[in-house]
Parts: structure tokens; sequence; C-alpha cells
């Protein structure tokens, strides 16, 4: 019996002792961290683009008709008021000189018409006419008036159709393209030419949030054409947009200027925009992601801090500040080449050991 008492006991040992290592072993949690760094306080920034002209219009005629007189060519310069196009007018003149005569006879007859409404106005008064007669000359008069108006508004029209049968540059430009041949029959508001203003220029770009809130910073503008590079043009802000596009999330600018003698900038050519900014009040901070930054227990800001020499982290207090497209803005509480936890920060705890997965910037 002792014996057997002896050989359990033996049995025992290798299962206490188990037991006793998993109680000491520590379960070091894995964790995604990145080397913080300042975030990017640059005092220029390059955008690439496109040159557009600032005004350009595709112009059409008002009016329909046979196309006769289409004097222009591809790029050539017009003055604002000069002819670019214009229609067979025969059938405008004729319905003008129609409305005139017609015009003319309406008038006629409401000057007889006017004398007739006078002369029974003075009779009925004196009750030397009947009521009868007068309002006959009554409505008389006032068809005539009525006559004389509406053929008025139809000269008019006439009128105003023959002066658009004449296509007219509506400022000083280039023509950059001509959709019509010489004698064709076109309709009302089809286009004709396109005309660009290719002295006053523009380029669009997409401004990321971190650089729009630093547009009372920005100093100056200059524009270089990739085809001349090292010649940099003055430039100015033309509008900004406070909605971000979708696809981008950027907020569109628009920058424009003078085209430069003796160089040849024109719409569609590709070209570089580089926007200077003040230094000064410039604060060091830091972008992290989201996942980085959690809550203390007085509900503050907070992130982890990893601590290389003990393998743990420690939760640190920082200063928030705006919330980016690409992460949160640390304002304070952080140092350069820190380690910060970003992925796994909601679970853990104050002195725990970590093993890091993989480093960021």
């Amino acid at each position: 019996m002792l014996r057997k008492i002896v050989i359990i006991a033996l049995c025992l040992v290798p299962l206490l002792t188990g037991c006793e290592e998993e109680k000491v072993t520590e379960v070091i949690r894995p964790v995604k961290a990145m080397k913080v760094a300042p975030a990017d306080q640059v005092s220029t920034r390059v955008f690439p683009g496109k040159v557009e002209a600032t005004s350009e219009v595709a112009l059409a005629f008002r009016v329909s008709g046979q196309l006769t007189n289409y004097p222009i060519v591809m790029g050539q310069f017009v003055k604002k008021g000069s002819l670019i196009a214009a229609l067979d007018t025969v059938d405008y003149k004729i319905q003008v000189r129609g409305l005139e005569a017609q015009l003319f006879g309406a008038h006629a007859a409401l000057t007889e018409a006017q004398l007739s409404y006078s002369r029974y106005s003075t009779l009925v008064a004196d009750n030397n006419a009947a009521r009868a007669s007068f309002d006959q000359a009554e409505a008389a008069y006032k068809s005539a008036q009525a006559k004389v108006k509406s053929l008025t508004e139809k000269l008019n029209k006439a009128t105003i159709d023959l002066d658009y049968a004449s296509l007219e540059a509506p400022f000083s430009g280039h023509i950059s393209a001509k959709y019509m041949d010489n004698y064709q029959t076109i309709q009302a508001g089809q286009p004709v030419v396109k005309l660009q203003d290719i002295e006053n220029l523009e380029i669009t770009i997409g401004l990321p949030d971190n650089l729009v809130i630093r547009q009372k910073e920005l100093q100056n503008i200059t524009v270089e054409l990739e085809a001349f590079p090292g010649k940099h043009i003055a430039a100015k802000v033309k509008e900004l947009a406070f909605d971000a596009e979708p696809e981008t999330r950027t907020y569109p600018l628009t920058v424009q200027f003078k085209r430069p003698k003796g160089i040849s900038f024109l719409p569609g050519m590709a070209a570089n925009v580089t926007l200077h900014f003040a230094e000064t009040g410039v604060t060091v901070h830091y972008i992290l992601p989201e996942t980085a930054v959690v809550a203390n227990a007085e509900g503050q800001s907070a992130v982890w801090v990893f601590d290389a020499s003990t393998s743990s982290v420690e939760r640190r207090s920082v200063t928030i500040g705006l919330v980016y497209s690409n992460g949160i803005e640390v304002t304070g509480g952080l140092k350069k080449d820190e380690w910060v936890v970003t992925a796994g920060a909601h679970y853990l705890s104050a002195g725990q050991k970590v093993r890091l997965l993989s480093s960021g910037k």
C-alpha cells in the first residue's frame, strides 16, 4: 500500500511542475507601432496641373439659317466685336420690311380710329349720337392700338433676329476650333467656333486639407511650364472651393496669370504650380492614425508609447489638433523618434510587455 502511494506521488510531480511553469510565463502581446516624426511643415509645395484659358466659349448663332460668311481661320486672333461668321439675311430682311409696311398701315388706321373715337365722344356728351355708335368707335380705337402694339413687338423681334444673323466676338481672343463649313445650314444654338482668351490663363490644382488651413500663410504663387523649365511666372489666387472633391478629398484651387511675352503658354500644356508659404508661427506637430489615439481615465486623448529598453508601453496624454484625411494631428505630448502603438491600443495596460510586429514612419 505504501508503495502505491509513493508511485502516485511521483507521477503527480511533473504535472505540478508544469502548472507552476505556466503561472510564471508572461504573455507578450504583438502590436503595430510607428516611429513618429514631425509632419511636413513645407515652405513650398509643387502641384502639377494643366493650363486653361480663363475665358473660353463655344460661339453659336441665336437664329437658324445658311452660313454665307465664314472668314476666320484656326489660331486667328480676333478683337472684341470682330465678325466671326454671318448667315444669309435675305429672309430676315424681307420679314423686317414686311412688318415695317404693316406697321405703317396700322399707324394710319390708328390715327383714323382715334379721330373717330374723339368725334363720337363729343357727340355722345352732347346727346347728338347713339351710345352704340360711340361703343363701336371705342372698340375700333382699342383694336387699332392693340394691332400697333403687336406689330411693333414683331418688328422689334425681326430686327433683333436680323442682328443675330451676324456672330461677333464677345471678347478678344484666338480661334481654337471651327465646327462648321461655309454654306452649311445650321440651327440656333449649334456651335460654330470656339474662342479662347490665351492672354489670361489659369490652372486648377487640388489642395490637401493641411494646406487649405494655411491659406493665410500663402505669400506668392509661381507657374512653370514643363516645356520651359526654369522660367517662373507670377500668379495669383482666382478662387478656392470649400467643398472637397469626393474622389481625391482635395480642395480645388484656381490660380490665374498673364501669358508672358515670348513664351507660348497655350491651353492644354502641362505646368507646375508652386505655392510659397510663410514659415512664421509654424509649430511642430505629428500626424497619427486614428487607431493610435485612445482615451485615458479622465476622458482625455492619449496614446501608448513604447519603451524599447523595457519592451513595455506607457499611456501618455496628448494634445489633439485637427483631424485630416490621413490621420489625427497631435500638437503636444510627443517627442521626435518616439514609438507609438498604432494597432491594438485598446487592449493594452500600463507597463505591459509588447512585441512590435511592424514599424512605420
